[in-house]
């Protein structure tokens, strides 16, 4: 059963996926840089990308995956405070 079967009339979560994919390519496009703005930004790209692929995981009525989105989101926010 697909996502927008379960969350009626969300268009943006039928697409929860995507763009966690796009989102979490960009994070480490920016993170894989030589200078620290940019991989601080590539942290909060990630943050996104967890939130984008908690949706997903909610609304498929998973919700195991989201311990791991939320290690991730610590790392993550470790990763901004330090490139400030």
């Amino acid at each position: 059963m697909s996502s927008h079967n379960l969350i009626k009339g969300s268009e943006l979560v039928m697409y929860e996926h995507y763009i966690g994919i796009g989102v979490g390519l960009l994070g480490t496009y920016l993170i894989s840089g030589k200078e620290n703005k940019n991989r601080k930004y590539g942290f909060y790209t990630y943050l996104v990308s967890n939130i984008a692929w908690s949706a997903y995981w909610i609304s498929m009525g998973d919700y195991v995956p989201l311990i791991q989105y939320f290690i991730f989101s610590t790392a993550n926010v470790r990763g901004i405070l330090n490139n400030s």
